[in-house]
């Protein structure tokens, strides 16, 4: 996402609610949330322990990915 982009473009990007969103299943779990110009890819590793997200729009894409220790989530990076 792009510093153009309003707070209430992103807000109506991740909509659940929303008629034209569809949501793509694996083994019970969303795996992908898509859109007309934004796909939101929800990554977890082999425990099913959500590992992170991609974000991707026309105009390019976000990774973010999750950092545990011993106490739960400890942190994460974005690039």
């Amino acid at each position: 996402l792009s510093s153009t982009v309003s707070g209430n473009k992103i807000l109506d990007l991740v909509r659940l609610d929303a008629s034209d969103l569809t949501l793509v299943k694996q083994n019970g779990k969303i795996v992908r949330v898509e859109r007309e110009g934004y796909v939101k890819t929800i990554l977890r590793d082999q425990s099913g322990t959500l590992s992170g997200l991609v974000v991707t729009t026309n105009t390019g894409s976000i990774t973010k990915t999750l950092v545990y220790n011993s106490d739960g989530l400890a942190g994460y990076t974005v690039t």
